[in-house]
């Protein structure tokens, strides 16, 4: 047989170490989340409650806007702001995967394990990708930024930010379109 077909690589070279990197740090603090005592995650559990409670009522369209406007503006904020030697995005990850541990936790005691990959694997198939994808290159924006400030080599920080934001609207932007589908979806079907 001839060549072997090439698919198109979705995240290069440079970016997959700190893709791992974060998705090892968010499963990190997802299990930091999880056996996160109960009493401590009751202000911050009651709160998403409200937030899982406003938005209920809503209509599919408006749901799914919300969404994505959220994931869209946090991600690009998040990437952007890695240029600040990277804190942005790893305090993102972080936040995130305590937050999802600790919501997973709350949910399989109140309603079981089937409840927490009904409402989140389908959309979070999607979702983490983005936020690992896009926070890596945050990451890359830092470490450029570190780079130049150091004098170890020369970075030309404006050309990774432009190399950054197309790389976000080419992965990140249709991944997080796909997962807000999903997710307002299901919201919307478990009003």
């Amino acid at each position: 047989m001839g060549e072997a077909m090439r698919l198109p690589v979705l995240v290069e070279p440079a970016i997959r170490r700190y893709v791992v990197v974060l998705a090892c740090l968010f499963a990190v603090m997802a299990v930091v989340g999880w056996m996160a005592p109960e009493a401590a995650m009751a202000p911050l559990l009651a709160k998403f409650g409200e937030l899982a409670r406003r938005l209920r009522g809503l209509p599919q369209w408006q749901l799914f806007a919300i969404i994505l406007a959220n994931n869209l503006i946090k991600s690009f904020v998040s990437m952007i702001a890695g240029a600040l030697l990277g804190f942005v995005p790893i305090l993102s990850i972080v936040g995130n995967g305590f937050l999802l541990g600790a919501l997973c936790r709350h949910v399989s005691h109140v309603r079981g394990t089937l409840e927490i990959v009904g409402r989140i694997a389908p959309h979070g198939v999607f979702e983490l990708p983005a936020i690992f994808i896009g926070n890596a290159y945050g990451l890359w924006l830092g470490a450029g930024t570190l780079a130049r400030m150091s004098g170890e080599e020369e970075v030309r920080v404006g050309e990774r930010v432009q190399h950054a934001i197309r790389r976000f609207l080419i992965i990140v932007a249709p991944l997080l379109i796909v997962a807000a589908v999903i997710e307002s979806s299901l919201g919307a079907r478990l009003k």
